[in-house]
């Protein structure tokens, strides 16, 4: 028979059974999504990115995302929740400030709702270029599909004058039709239209890539930035194992990361001098083979292989006291890091076996 000493069961009724109360405390309340109205309901939706998860071998709808789809196909999502839904959860993403020495630029997220989905944004102002993102028909080729998101993620629209400027879009949001067979009379299938309607972004443009994504280094934001770094051997049937730099910042300890754009070089040091060629690595720009991922503001992840890293290391254990690596933030690239406001500039040289301890830095 199990005893317990007085103290532990006095504290166990205590928490049960509060004091001012006397009940027991009521269980959390699951929240109605269906009950919620619209703007409520897009204040819940997460990033474009984490709409989605997979369970029991399957993609699905996180439920939010499901609830906030389900009224925007039955045009039950009102006209500045649209705009919300675009603008603020990383569907459509660009600089609020431009450098005037390269073509305007927007990136476009394709809505990841199991369904082919096309949004296109024509612009008010002439001379600049549409964007859109999206396919209408499924595409069956991999290399296909990928080499179109890459377009999708930065689309040029054309040179902007020095100074603030209202960018007016007219948005087109059409789903796939049931059937894409031309009907007898030679008309083409209708596109279900989910949304049409306008809007509209303040960019300004300024002279230096300085002055659109500033540089800022120090003790704060490097400690920031060395806690996203780690590395690790990998062993994915190649000769021989590969060392992987990867970067994966955590910008829920450290806010400071959620506006921080990360060009980085990473030169492999023996003894303080140079091995090999610098690696570097735009922690966002989405390349075809990145393997990039999110954290829950948006906020990107990468890796990259340190080939002047030999894979000896892993039984070596006294070679690593020799090597450190150098990470050198740079402005290569910024123009495509869409979270970024800022980026470092700062500087850090990083022992090897630092780099390979597991857990938080």
């Amino acid at each position: 028979m199990w005893t317990f000493p007085c103290s532990v069961v006095a504290a166990t009724l205590c928490a049960l059974f509060p004091a001012s109360s006397g009940q027991v405390a009521p269980a959390p309340v699951i929240e109605d999504l269906a009950e919620l109205d619209a703007a409520s309901l897009v204040d819940r939706l997460p990033w474009v990115d984490d709409w989605s998860t997979v369970a029991d071998g399957r993609r699905q709808l996180v439920p939010v995302a499901e609830e906030v789809w389900a009224r925007a196909r039955e045009h039950r999502l009102p006209d500045d929740q649209w705009r919300r839904l675009l603008l603020e959860k990383g569907v459509l993403r660009y600089h609020p400030r431009w450098c005037a020495d390269r073509p305007f630029a927007v990136s476009m997220r394709a809505l990841p709702v199991g369904e082919q989905i096309r949004i296109s944004l024509d612009p008010v102002r002439e001379g600049l270029g549409d964007a859109s993102c999206g396919n209408l028909r499924p595409m069956l080729c991999g290399l296909a599909s990928m080499s179109i998101l890459h377009e999708e993620l930065c689309q040029e629209l054309g040179v902007l004058p020095l100074g603030r400027h209202d960018l007016g879009f007219d948005v087109l949001v059409e789903s796939e039709p049931e059937s894409w067979w031309t009907s007898p009379g030679g008309e083409a299938p209708l596109r279900p239209v989910l949304w049409r309607g306008t809007l509209s972004i303040e960019v300004e443009v300024v002279e230096s890539l300085a002055g659109a994504i500033a540089p800022v280094a120090d003790a704060d934001v490097d400690g920031a930035v060395r806690s996203a770094l780690s590395l690790e051997f990998l062993d994915r049937g190649w000769s021989q194992p590969r060392a992987q730099l990867r970067v994966q910042p955590d910008s829920i300890a450290h806010p400071q990361l959620r506006d921080l754009g990360l060009s980085l070089e990473l030169q492999v040091l023996r003894r303080g001098f140079p091995v090999g060629e610098p690696a570097r690595l735009a922690v966002g720009d989405y390349g075809m083979n990145s393997d990039w991922s999110f954290d829950a503001f948006g906020v990107p992840g990468d890796s990259v292989f340190l080939e002047a890293v030999h894979p000896g290391l892993i039984t070596n254990v006294d070679a690593r006291d020799l090597l450190s690596v150098r990470v050198r933030g740079t402005g290569e690239g910024l123009e495509r890091l869409w979270h970024a406001r800022r980026h470092w500039s700062g500087e850090l040289e990083i022992p090897l076996v630092e780099l390979m301890e597991p857990g938080p830095k």
